[in-house]
């Protein structure tokens, strides 16, 4: 991953704490963040799909 340090400033965001940060970019969130996957419907390849998600 490479960091937009553009686009952070942009955004008003550090970039050395966006680095600082380990869990931002390796998703190793620990156990004090709640995690969840979604569901929802909708067409995909020219067909509908009852069930989509991210998980």
């Amino acid at each position: 991953l490479v960091l937009n340090e553009p686009l952070a400033a942009a955004l008003g965001l550090d970039a050395e704490e966006l680095r600082a940060d380990p869990a931002l970019l390796t998703g190793r969130l620990g156990d004090a963040v709640p995690t969840f996957a979604q569901a929802y419907a909708g067409h995909q390849f020219g067909r509908y799909q009852p069930q989509l998600g991210d998980g």
